[in-house]
């Protein structure tokens, strides 16, 4: 699955996902990468275009599981370094491939071929895109015939040396280690209150921002008119495909299924109050009007160990077989002999670090400094003499 994520992302990142963030220019990773290749594994160099798409897709899921649009110079370098590692030890795997002498099948290489297609496709279809040819998918992909079927041949030989040291290393995952993850994190097995909904929606003109109050008058007849053909029998589909602006239009304003946390709030009211099958009034908000339509809803659910159980089993078998992996490699990536890295971003990393540690020292020291600055010195208090009262020893001493 991870590989699937990976390649989906590296194709479409840039160019179907419309909403994908604009990495700069001035990436300080990009500005570090040699003009020649970042790294040399067994004789084989890994060129910087290959790298750079590694670092680029790795990122893009960095940002869209976090939610960070923004990450530091240290997350990008950390990630970067992670990319070059891998990228190494993929190559010292299929290397291993060939000296172990497995092969990939014509049979093997198609499947690998066909399910990537397919995967694609699936994609670009959820976006609302036209469904590809396999030349379109060839094309997104910067690949010839010749140059995907090469790709998935690695690939197919990959998975081979991998299952092999798993099963030398004896990687396996008891059921036991399956219930310890389910009971440690139980807020990973709750199904949220989702529903599944049709949209139609129209857009004052020339925007909503810039609209006066005649455009969103304007706007209103047009829902109005949306929601009279609905109520004369009229599909949803039908009518969202002829009148709504929003870019589901050609998919019948369907939405899809979405957690109710995820929903604008105009929409969350609306959906509280109806029932599967019913169609909203329409509803004014900062973008324009509205028309909701309830397909499906389910409600928060917990999911059994029973039934999280496979998944739970591949993800810890996963990680385990990372680890695995790595001890495998690490000879190779530790000698200098055999791994040469062109691409030095340790010492960046450490500078960075530097860096933030002395920004944060410095901003400490600030605020001390700022803070001794507003108490009152030992010099603007009354001198202990002129605050002795009449009744004090001392006083009555010097009577």
């Amino acid at each position: 699955m991870r590989l699937n994520f990976i390649v989906v992302v590296s194709l479409v990142a840039f160019g179907a996902f419309a909403q994908a963030p604009d990495l700069s220019k001035m990436d300080i990773v990009e500005r570090s990468v040699p003009d020649g290749p970042v790294a040399i594994v067994l004789g084989t160099p890994i060129d910087k275009d290959e790298f750079l798409t590694r670092y680029k897709t790795e990122l893009f899921e960095y940002m869209m599981m976090t939610g960070n649009k923004n990450p530091s110079d240290i997350d990008k370098v950390r990630i970067a370094i992670k990319c070059l590692t891998t990228l190494a030890e993929r190559e010292i795997l299929y290397q291993e491939a060939l000296k172990r002498k497995f092969t990939a099948t014509e049979e093997e290489v198609k499947k690998q071929m066909d399910e990537q297609v397919k995967l694609l496709k699936e994609v670009l279809k959820s976006e609302g895109k036209q469904e590809p040819t396999y030349e379109d998918v060839l094309k997104l992909r910067g690949d010839t015939h010749e140059s995907f079927k090469e790709r998935m041949r690695k690939n197919v030989l990959l998975d081979k040396v991998k299952q092999a040291i798993a099963n030398e290393k004896k990687v396996t995952v008891s059921d036991t280690e399956i219930k310890e993850f389910y009971e440690k994190n139980p807020q990973l097995f709750v199904k949220p209150t989702r529903v599944h909904l049709q949209h139609i929606f129209i857009q004052p003109k020339p925007n909503a921002k810039t609209a006066d109050e005649n455009a969103w008058a304007n706007a209103k007849k047009d829902i109005d008119k949306a929601l009279a053909r609905i109520r004369a029998g009229e599909s949803f589909e039908a009518v969202a495909r002829s009148m709504s602006e929003a870019p589901d239009k050609d998919k019948g304003g369907d939405m899809g299924w979405m957690p109710v946390s995820a929903l604008p709030p105009f929409i969350v009211d609306a959906v509280a109050n109806l029932q599967v099958g019913e169609v909203s009034a329409p509803i004014r908000s900062k973008l324009g009007w509205h028309l909701i339509k309830v397909l499906e809803k389910e409600t928060e659910q917990k999911i059994t160990l029973e039934e999280a159980k496979e998944k739970i089993r591949k993800v810890i078998y996963d990680n385990k077989l990372e680890e695995a992996l790595y001890e495998f490699c690490r000879p190779y990536l530790n000698d200098s002999e055999k791994v040469k890295f062109f691409l030095a971003l340790d010492p960046v990393l450490k500078k960075l670090m530097r860096e933030e540690e002395q920004k944060e020292q410095s901003n400490t020291a600030k605020s001390v400094s700022e803070g001794s600055k507003n108490k009152p010195s030992s010099s603007s208090q009354p001198s202990s003499s002129k605050t002795k009262s009449s009744n004090s020893p001392s006083s009555s001493k010097k009577k």
